[in-house]
């Protein structure tokens, strides 16, 4: 879970008996290259968390520097400057997005973790979304595609820019993650036998 989850959780259980561990993932795939695709891929079904008004001021500039913004999976309403597919995706169109995707965004007012985050990770697409708890376990303090001014349509384009510009970075420190992940996942389980 992720540090907020955490925490939280410890309120209700008691610190003794929550533990903090890595979401498990696979290890990224470190092949291929996103320097072609210019999709910005807000993936999976609506939900209330979603900042809808972030996504709207921030279409504008991202068309502007060549970036298309697209927004997939079920209950998604029209969003101005956005391509919008609003269904359910089976597996196979997930997978298919994703591969069409430079950078995959988390336009959330809040949440603990994401599994889209994940697999565009493992998928080797990197992600661009608030510095929160999750992704700086995954991808460090300081990760390119963090989201300084969450308000600001320019720090989102510099992020995007950043997230796609330094793949690579970001899916090393998704590597070492996983690994960790792995490890403390191995510990955590002997510890309880």
């Amino acid at each position: 879970m992720s540090p907020e989850a955490h925490a939280i959780a410890a309120k209700y259980f008691g610190s003794g008996r929550i533990h903090l561990a890595p979401h498990p993932m696979k290890a990224p795939n470190l092949g291929g290259t996103a320097q072609e695709r210019r999709v910005v891929l807000v993936l999976g079904q609506y939900k209330p968390a979603r900042d809808l008004d972030i996504m709207a001021a921030i279409a504008s500039s991202l068309r502007t520097a060549g970036w298309e913004p697209t927004v997939a999976g079920r209950g998604w309403p029209e969003i101005p400057g956005w391509r919008v597919i609003n269904r359910f995706l089976s597996e196979p169109e997930f997978h298919e997005l994703l591969d069409s995707a430079a950078v995959v965004l988390l336009p959330y007012r809040f949440y603990f973790q994401s599994g889209v985050a994940l697999r565009a990770l493992e998928a080797g697409v990197p992600v661009v979304g608030r510095a929160t708890g999750f992704l700086t376990s995954i991808l460090g303090s300081d990760f390119p595609g963090a989201v300084a001014e969450w308000d600001s349509p320019t720090a989102w384009l510099a992020a995007v820019e950043a997230a796609s510009q330094a793949r690579e970075d970001q899916l090393r420190a998704a590597v070492a993650y996983s690994i960790r992940g792995a490890e403390e996942w191995r510990a955590l389980i002997r510890s309880t036998d």
